[in-house]
């Protein structure tokens, strides 16, 4: 049976981790605010640059660009995998990383060569402990999270699909959807599909200068760049919103841990004081006697 100075031991342990699970909480809940209004506030402006990319795309069927061609055969599948530096945020990462491996999988599988770049801590030492060969580490990322600090990688990747080495690249991230689940999504990013038009809607015949080609090549860079930096964005926001989550659930479990440590205490005290108290009534009718 533990003692009352062990059992006093872990109240106060129990006592202290609540205390940080506590300010934990408190610190994700002060950066989901942030980080869910640069996600929210980000999306119109990405969605609607995708929407101008695909609607030039559209009108360019008889003079198709290269980042519009559907490859004849797939060999290397590139992947973009965002995931986070730091723990303690419940399965955020776990979740994410078990899709993509099944999705590599899949590709594998098939004989198609998987090129993966990956983003946050997380997935290196998940790359590392499964032995997964990665094609590049982007590090320093969340330290200065800027649309000019994601572009080189982002750019890279579509260079490297204009020019062959692969035939399809997607991205994999957790999109910010409630505070209580994240959405892990695999997204494709090229080639660029484009929607069935309505076809009641009005078709606007616009002028483009100087060409349509290089007018499409400029706005689809730039609202490829964006959803990468968009995802980046939702991931942040997902992950502030999984440890608020993780350590206001840590936090209760504590409270409960400490409830039953302390009903433990005090059993295990009255069990002595009533041990105590029999000595001396035994002792007491031995000099009696």
């Amino acid at each position: 049976m533990p003692t009352l100075k062990s059992i006093r031991k872990r109240i106060t342990s129990v006592k202290n981790t609540q205390k940080v699970t506590k300010v934990m909480k408190m610190i994700a809940a002060a950066r989901l605010r942030k980080a869910q209004a640069s996600a929210l506030g980000a999306r119109s402006y990405t969605e609607h640059l995708r929407n101008l990319a695909t609607s030039i795309a559209g009108r360019m069927q008889d003079n198709p660009d290269a980042l519009l061609a559907q490859p004849s055969e797939l060999k290397v599948m590139e992947m973009l995998v965002i995931t986070s530096d730091r723990g303690l945020c419940g399965g955020f990462n776990t979740n994410l990383l078990r899709k993509m491996r099944d999705y590599w999988n899949d590709y594998a599988s098939r004989g198609v060569q998987v090129r993966c770049t990956m983003i946050g801590r997380k997935g290196r030492d998940y790359s590392k402990n499964q032995n997964l060969q990665l094609g590049n580490y982007l590090d320093d990322i969340y330290a200065n999270l800027t649309l000019e600090h994601i572009t080189p990688a982002a750019e890279a990747a579509i260079d490297r699909f204009i020019e062959g080495e692969s035939q399809q690249v997607v991205i994999v991230y957790n999109r910010f959807k409630t505070v209580l689940a994240p959405d892990a999504r695999i997204e494709q990013l090229l080639p660029l599909t484009l929607a069935a038009t309505d076809e009641t809607a009005t078709v606007v015949d616009y002028l483009y200068e100087p060409s349509k080609e290089a007018v499409f090549r400029q706005v689809m860079r730039r609202s490829l760049i964006m959803q990468v930096y968009q995802a980046l964005l939702e991931s942040v926001a997902a992950e502030m919103a999984a440890r608020m989550t993780a350590m206001d659930s840590a936090t209760k479990n504590a409270k409960e841990m400490m409830e039953r440590l302390t009903m433990q205490y005090n059993r295990a005290r009255q069990a002595f004081i009533t041990k105590e108290l029999m000595d001396i009534v035994n002792g007491t009718e031995s000099i009696k006697k």
